[in-house]
């Protein structure tokens, strides 16, 4: 869906689904660009509600009410950054007549047991997969696993930043992953091949059918074992050097896969992983700007490049006011995350803006709020994680190397007395 603007620019709204930290970078993009911004978000306290020029407390998940607000608010555009909200944000486009996913492209981008069928028959690889109902006896899921094979992965269908994905050793953890099952609310999960190989992040813009941005990164899991089961991520550094022929190849099956998810203009965030044969698969592809502060902060600083620009001026339906894909540095890049192992109780602080403040730090945050509990939970998920640095050099491992070395000593100087589950 698209239509035409006769009114100027900054009498304009982009109405912005999400008000969080990773948020924040949006609304001011946007207002650099002219437009107003509206911003909706389930937390009356946002992080980022004092950066939009007008703010609402909605419940993003319930379609009456989201679409409800938007048509009081008029918006000219919706956009989504950082947050699995492309449904959400369909549904608004089509109610409003705006720029956007269909909403049959939305969800497919987003649930990941009509996504990987897809792309099974489409012929791209992704790991051998059996769907699960969530209401299935345990026999079925069992059966499921040995078909599959073990190790296996389990993980629910419609979240996201690893929440539920765990690797499988066994038919006990195969049962136990069923008898916890409920504090999912899907009704699906996927029971997956688990393969071994580089793993890369990506992600891509499209627009008119034509591929106009490809963003490649190696994807770190050299320091999460002890996050087990959980895969944990410990971030990504760019440039990552790959074979040309390599690069063509994992380029095709992004294109593929816009065609596959129906999507003609618009984004995807992929998770690939190229095994010892060099065979690419799809682990993840969804149809939204990366969070982890990739789009908007590791790619900008490497390439010069950053889509937020050119993806809300699409979003707004209008056309791109610059070149905003042509590369204008290449700098190595490289984030790593404050991790920690839990649960624990903090004894010793380290000296925080000490460890940090050195010249090769671009950026880094931490989560206050862990911080001030005194408490630390298990990682379970991205979500766990207490924060991050990003650091720059000359390549991208020297870029690493940086950003490890402050980490090392972030975990070095703090402190944690270990508690027992359910004291946190």
């Amino acid at each position: 869906m698209k239509h035409d603007h006769d009114t100027p620019i900054a009498g304009r709204t982009l109405l912005l689904l999400g008000c969080g930290t990773e948020q924040i970078e949006a609304l001011r993009i946007a207002r650099e660009l002219g437009y107003r911004t509206c911003a909706f978000d389930n937390d009356p306290n946002a992080a980022g509600r004092d950066h939009a020029d007008t703010f609402r407390r909605v419940d993003l998940k319930n379609p009456t009410s989201l679409i409800g607000h938007a048509e009081l608010v008029s918006p000219d555009g919706v956009f989504v950054h950082a947050a699995e909200l492309a449904v959400e944000a369909a549904a608004v486009a089509e109610a409003l007549d705006l720029p956007g996913l269909s909403i049959e492209a939305a969800r497919t981008t987003t649930q990941k047991e009509l996504r990987i069928a897809r792309f099974a028959e489409a012929g791209i690889r992704t790991p051998g997969y059996r769907v699960l109902d969530r209401d299935a006896p345990l026999e079925a899921w069992q059966e499921a696993a040995q078909e599959v094979g073990f190790p296996c992965v389990l993980k629910p269908t419609d979240q996201a930043g690893a929440r539920g994905v765990e690797a499988i050793r066994d038919a006990a953890e195969v049962a136990a992953y069923h008898a916890g099952r409920t504090r999912f609310s899907c009704d699906h999960f996927v029971c997956e091949e688990r393969l071994e190989g580089l793993e890369l992040s990506t992600e891509s813009v499209r627009a008119g059918g034509k591929i106009l941005h490809h963003a490649i990164a190696l994807r770190h899991y050299d320091t999460t074992a002890h996050c087990a089961p959980a895969f944990i991520e410990d971030g990504h550094s760019l440039p990552y050097a790959l074979p040309e022929s390599l690069r063509v190849e994992i380029e095709g099956v992004i294109e593929s896969a816009f065609d596959v998810l129906g999507v003609a203009t618009g984004v995807l965030k992929g998770d690939l992983l190229i095994d010892a044969s060099g065979r690419v698969f799809v682990l993840e592809m969804a149809g939204r700007t990366s969070g982890g502060r990739f789009a908007d902060t590791v790619v900008p600083l490497g390439t010069g490049v950053n889509i937020l620009y050119p993806l809300i001026e699409l979003a707004m339906g209008d056309a791109f006011s610059r070149d905003w894909f042509t590369p204008t540095r290449n700098v190595g890049v490289s984030q790593r995350f404050f991790l920690h192992e839990g649960p624990g109780r903090i004894r010793r602080w380290p000296p925080l803006r000490q460890i940090v403040g050195r010249p090769s730090v671009n950026d880094w945050y931490v989560d206050l709020d862990r911080f001030q509990s005194g408490v630390l939970p298990r990682i379970e998920s991205h979500r766990e994680r207490l924060g991050y640095v990003i650091c720059t050099g000359e390549t991208r491992e020297e870029a690493d190397a940086r950003a490890r070395e402050i980490t090392h000593d972030f975990a070095r100087e703090i402190e944690i007395d270990p508690i027992e589950e359910g004291e946190e």
